[in-house]
């Protein structure tokens, strides 16, 4: 009986807290200017503010989709964290490849949480987890890497 022998799987990942900032500014800047564009030309004048329903409102879900998850499956990354030479990878599949449909979708269902006081949930995630991962990485089975440094990844 022949014997396979077991490769250690190593996962090497740094915060790189500067460049996650950097990213999270750069695609929320574009999302937040979407969305207070879509409300200056459609929302309608409520009782304690400004209400944006019916089409509009599902305008600015497809966009925040696309510029999340659409530019993730497009690019590898979103553009935030492609400019800021940032990339989120699988660690289910074991290789530096681009990540799943399901995985982007899970990697961006919790932003808002992760965005909770000006990112305080995400930082903290970041931070304290063994692979740096947020809340949407961790669900997601993905971790950020920064593509300039070559000993971040998986090995």
């Amino acid at each position: 009986m022949k014997m396979e022998s077991i490769t250690k799987i190593e996962i090497k990942t740094k915060a790189n807290l500067g460049k996650r900032i950097s990213a999270a500014f750069i695609d929320y800047s574009i999302v937040l200017t979407f969305i207070s564009v879509m409300f200056y030309f459609y929302a309608e004048p409520i009782e304690n503010g400004y209400l944006l329903s019916g089409l509009p409102f599902w305008v600015i879900i497809v966009f925040w989709g696309f510029m999340t998850i659409g530019m993730e499956q497009v690019l590898g990354a979103t553009l935030g964290n492609y400019l800021s030479d940032l990339k989120p990878v699988s660690i289910q599949s074991f290789e530096n490849q681009k990540l799943s449909f399901g995985q982007s979708v899970k990697r961006h269902i919790p932003d808002l949480i992760d965005l909770f006081m000006f990112g305080l949930i995400g930082f903290l995630f970041i931070a304290n987890t063994r692979y740096h991962q947020r809340l949407g990485d961790i669900w997601g089975h993905t971790i950020v890497i920064d593509t300039t440094d070559k000993e971040q990844g998986i090995q």
